[in-house]
């Protein structure tokens, strides 16, 4: 969506989204298809034990900053706020499944 929204017109906006959409899994099709049957092998390595906690901090440390800014650029309408409020409070306090988030959030989106 990020990529996709950067551009102007409904064909730059597709075909943006596509390679977005691509480039987005690519890396893990990657790592999974060349890196996973090595992995056993390589994961007694401390240097590559830090290189796993050095990325899980970046990438968690990019969806906070993400969050923090997406945040920042809410609109101030209330029906935005409640579900983000319910959402941050159920999250942080009940462990559901993701199949039930999805329902949940497609209830949600139809009664809108």
């Amino acid at each position: 969506f990020v990529g996709a929204s950067a551009f102007d017109g409904f064909l730059p906006q597709m075909f943006a989204g596509i390679i977005s959409g691509l480039l987005i899994f690519l890396p893990g099709i990657l790592l999974v298809f060349f890196i996973a049957p090595l992995f056993k092998e390589i994961s007694n390595l401390i240097s590559v034990q830090l290189f796993l906690k050095g990325v899980t901090l970046a990438a968690a440390s990019l969806m906070v900053l993400i969050a923090i800014i997406q945040f920042v650029r809410l609109p101030l309408f209330w029906d935005v706020w409640a579900v983000v409020i319910i959402s941050t409070v159920v999250l942080l306090l009940k462990k559901l499944p993701p199949p039930a988030w999805v329902i949940v959030i497609m209830m949600i989106g139809f009664f809108r």
